[in-house]
């Protein structure tokens, strides 16, 4: 390998190392991301002190479904959970709807409600939003027909 392109590759690296952070930062505010993961950097900068914690409820309506489809839906459901506190927003719900409705041909409709609670720095309270997703199945094969509500959480 000649100077030059040892040289390259360096400077490269260092440029990618330099702005990664800021990069990250923005996406963790920006999408939810997990701080944590990605090489964290935003870590240690975040203006949020705890993980976003998301209770997920979700609805299944007009089927009958068996045993294995039941399971189905919850590993779908449990590996949702788990992609969506890895990539935040980034993680679009619309999957989960395809893969409901994959495995459970009967199932019409389809939806998904949670929190997402983060501690405000200032009045150290639990702030957050509740989100809606609802799906219902197309005409054909096309996306599931997705309608989205979001509000602040209620206070307990």
């Amino acid at each position: 390998m000649s100077i030059r392109l040892k040289q390259r590759i360096l400077c490269i690296a260092v440029v990618v190392l330099t702005l990664w952070p800021l990069a990250h930062h923005f996406l963790v505010e920006r999408y939810g991301l997990n701080k944590w993961s990605f090489m964290g950097f935003s870590m240690y900068i975040s203006k949020r002190p705890v993980y976003p914690r998301e209770s997920i409820r979700t609805s299944v309506f007009g089927a009958q479904l068996d045993v294995p489809q039941q399971a189905a839906i919850a590993r779908a459901i449990l590996r949702y959970q788990r992609l969506r506190f890895e990539y935040g927003q980034l993680y679009d719900p619309a999957r989960l709807a395809r893969e409901v409705f994959e495995v459970a041909p009967p199932v019409q409709r389809f939806s998904v409600e949670y929190d997402v609670l983060n501690m405000n720095r200032e009045t150290a309270k639990f702030e957050g939003q509740r989100v809606q997703y609802a799906a219902r199945r197309g005409a054909g094969d096309e996306d599931p027909i997705w309608t989205e509500e979001s509000r602040p959480v209620p206070e307990r």
